[in-house]
């Protein structure tokens, strides 16, 4: 017997390498749990775990052993500066060949003293105080909807508007004496416009034209809408 596990049990454990299913052992009513004999601490205690639930179950229970130890903790987003944490190094043991009964599962990890392990503790990125960011607030969406709801809070004034499609992609750039008139016409025959954009400007030829000229540079053709203009471009 190894600590209360027979050599048997280790020997088979030993051949079953990286296997990550786990194994229920029942032999004369004593339920024993086989985790990854190879993992880290966190797949030890997963393992342990789930040791814990399969048990409960066969003796009878549901399998829940959630519990509340201890009241989370309320975390400060304030963690200072430190000037050499970035030279900090890890100060762990390498890695060193398993005893003879682990053979074959690769190398163990040598524990760590106190003193090592506060000092390694050190090194946390604290990563778990990301959920405390608050959500990006991301810029107004520059395109609307082609909608007459939209459409109807245009100016009737001077200016250039484009439309999209559904990939937003610019399909149609037209300069107008009354905004919202023009795109209220487009609404009735343009079928694949779902976005468009506006700006008033009293030079809404020039205008249209540099935006047209823009988008010729920029994919080396005009828009789809726009296309009966490729002589004068």
């Amino acid at each position: 017997m190894l600590g209360g596990i027979s050599e048997d049990f280790i020997q088979h454990t030993a051949e079953q390498g990286d296997d990550k299913e786990f194994l229920d052992i029942l032999i004369d009513q004593i339920a024993r749990h086989r985790g990854d004999a190879s993992r880290s601490v966190t797949k030890a205690i997963g393992a342990g775990r789930q040791a814990a639930i399969s048990i409960d179950r066969y003796l009878g229970g549901s399998g829940d052993i959630d519990e509340t130890l201890m009241e989370p903790e309320e975390l400060s987003p304030w963690l200072g500066r430190d000037e050499d944490f970035a030279y900090l190094r890890c100060l762990a043991e390498p890695y060193r060949p398993p005893p003879p009964q682990f053979a074959g599962l690769g190398k163990a990890e040598s524990p760590l003293d106190e003193e090592t392990a506060v000092a390694e503790a050190k090194r946390c990125l604290r990563c778990n105080l990301r959920f405390e960011i608050s959500p990006l607030i991301l810029p107004p969406e520059k395109w609307q909807e082609f909608t007459a709801e939209n459409i109807s809070a245009v100016p009737e004034k001077d200016g250039v508007f484009q439309l999209l499609d559904e990939q937003k992609m610019i399909i149609y750039i037209k300069g107008a004496a009354n905004l919202r008139q023009e795109l209220e016409g487009e609404l009735e025959t343009q079928e694949k416009a779902r976005y468009f954009d506006y700006e008033e400007t009293f030079m809404y030829t020039s205008r249209e034209s540099e935006l047209i000229q823009k988008f010729l540079q920029e994919h080396g053709r005009l828009p789809e809408g726009n296309e009966e203009l490729e002589d004068l471009f």
